[in-house]
């Protein structure tokens, strides 16, 4: 400063900034999603990190397949059959590590009820039989898959008496079968 800059000859060296990459980039959030088969698909929420500043990169996978997505809608799941485990992995310029995690994205099978029908009649000494029956939970079947068979087993009768009419083995027309978990009310045939 002042009058003296004329008396001191300069000479310069560079300094050196280094910032030194961070070895803690974490998946802080991607969570679990499931519901019950209802016809519509699901998907999973996108991944949170713990970084710091931006530029990380997000990416998703099916656990299993080596095809990896920057868009987390891309996997979706709408029948049973679509349940998987998806991995995801994040990167960072400033990371050292690439953060990992899983989540399962799960439809589960509707549960639907089904009850043979009762019959009671006067003997007349003609053969009886039950061979219909009816859904009788909340849940019902979706769309184009309303109709089913079951196997009826015990359903015949000619004489006087009561027995139990039992059902098994529902059947979904189309190919949504495993989209549903039955269970079974037997019926009355009197």
């Amino acid at each position: 400063t002042g009058d003296a800059q004329n008396n001191y000859q300069f000479s310069y060296q560079t300094g050196k900034l280094t910032i030194g990459k961070r070895d803690d980039l974490a998946i802080t959030t991607f969570a679990d999603n499931s519901k019950e088969y209802d016809g519509t698909a699901i998907t999973l929420s996108a991944a949170e990190t713990n970084e710091l500043g931006g530029e990380t990169s997000v990416m998703y996978s099916v656990k299993g397949k080596d095809s990896w997505t920057y868009n987390i809608n891309d996997i979706s799941a709408k029948n049973v059959s679509d349940s998987v485990t998806v991995e995801v992995k994040a990167t960072n310029p400033n990371y050292s590590n690439t953060a990992t995690a899983e989540a399962k994205l799960t439809i589960r099978a509707r549960e639907i009820t089904v009850k043979a029908d009762d019959l009671s009649v006067v003997y007349d000494g003609t053969e009886k039989t039950v061979n219909t029956s009816k859904i009788t939970s909340e849940n019902k079947l979706i769309g184009a898959e309303t109709t089913y068979s079951v196997t009826f087993t015990n359903n015949t009768r000619t004489n006087e008496g009561t027995q139990t009419v039992n059902i098994s083995n529902a059947i979904v027309t189309g190919d949504a079968q495993n989209n549903y978990q039955f269970s079974y009310q037997t019926g009355k045939l009197t």
